[in-house]
């Protein structure tokens, strides 16, 4: 069972049982499983960005690739930004978005 699983199972019983014992079960580290806990409270840095995909997706009827799909990400999102920050994130972007569309 992966660990991130274990400590979902963890959190989701942290009321009925003692975390020390649930993460000795599972034979993972209470700092790993409380380091968890902290960062389910971040939100995901590419929400906002998985937010556009579906919109777009759901707009075309999923019949956009990535490449259109990353226009229309250019043209709703970073309209504000200059070319050279264009530049700098495009491939991150399109790597982005191939994975979404894919999943």
């Amino acid at each position: 069972m992966r660990t991130t699983v274990k400590y979902h199972v963890t959190y989701r019983h942290r009321e009925k049982y003692a975390i020390s014992e649930m993460c000795r079960i599972f034979e993972v580290s209470r700092s790993g499983y409380y380091d968890f806990v902290k960062r389910m409270a971040v939100p995901a840095k590419d929400l906002l960005l998985a937010e556009k995909i579906e919109e777009c997706q759901q707009k075309c009827g999923k019949t956009y690739g990535y490449r259109r799909v990353h226009k229309y990400i250019l043209c709703h999102i970073y309209t504000n930004v200059s070319i050279d920050l264009h530049k700098k994130i495009d491939f991150c972007l399109i790597a982005i978005i191939y994975f979404f569309i894919k999943n």
